[in-house]
């Protein structure tokens, strides 16, 4: 026993670890037990280690840690020294850019966009014509019973057992996650999550399997807050068309 020994005489026993004396009753099973408890390791030392709260997109990294989807391949070319501020920016833009979503004209939602985003964003980053489509595209879906409720950029938290998230790990403590919904649709029976991509890649599988956790928290998060049927889509704004998460 590294660091450590006992010491037996006719009225007690000395265990020594450290410079740490402990006394006891002069038998050796007192000494094995406290030997066996100073040697014990904490069972739950992997719980210590999660941070208190959680960003989804924190937790999307650690979930695609071994991925190799490229994540640098976006719509533009780059126009930045670093290409993962281009990423950021490209990203940043489009959703700036729906934001100023709303049941109004295609030429009023320009206008917003206009005055939204930067020149050097209208003329190098963001499609105009892209951003008017995918503006249809929700639209159709948003009028196809009475006009859906509009909800853009919803903060969230909840909590949620770490193995739920990570199927493998043996932590089932709860932590909390927020994150940050792109949009979603409400109705009186149902709610249509959508999350706005920007990356350039037009395979679909790839794109499911990347989001796949992220979409299945904002899918949970709103079956909890509402109550309602909850049906999840990527948009691709390089594919031009909603992609169904069956998360």
């Amino acid at each position: 026993m590294e660091n450590r020994k006992i010491e037996l005489n006719a009225n007690k026993t000395r265990v020594v670890k450290n410079d740490v004396r402990l006394y006891g009753k002069g038998d050796s099973d007192f000494a094995d037990e406290v030997t066996k408890n100073l040697d014990a390791s904490y069972p739950y030392i992997d719980s210590t280690t999660l941070p208190l709260k959680n960003s989804v997109s924190v937790l999307l990294k650690k979930a695609n840690e071994e991925t190799t989807f490229e994540k640098d391949d976006f719509l533009t070319v780059p126009i930045y020294n670093s290409e993962v501020m281009e990423s950021t920016q490209v990203g940043i833009a489009y959703h700036t850019a729906m934001q100023c979503l709303d049941y109004d004209s295609s030429e009023a939602f320009l206008a917003r966009v206009q005055a939204a985003l930067s020149d050097e964003e209208i003329n190098d980053v963001v499609d105009t014509q892209k951003v008017l489509n995918c503006r249809k595209t929700i639209l159709e879906i948003a009028k196809s019973r009475d006009n859906g409720k509009l909800h853009k950029e919803q903060k969230f938290m909840m909590y949620i057992p770490y193995d739920e998230i990570f199927a493998e790990s043996q932590i089932d403590d709860r932590i909390l996650v927020q994150g940050i919904i792109d949009l979603f649709i409400e109705f009186d029976d149902e709610i249509i999550l959508i999350d706005y991509k920007t990356n350039k890649t037009k395979d679909v599988q790839k794109l499911k399997k990347e989001y796949e956790m992220q979409m299945s928290l904002y899918k949970k998060s709103l079956c909890e807050n509402y109550g309602k049927k909850v049906t999840a889509y990527l948009y691709s704004f390089s594919i031009e068309n909603l992609i169904e998460c069956g998360t």
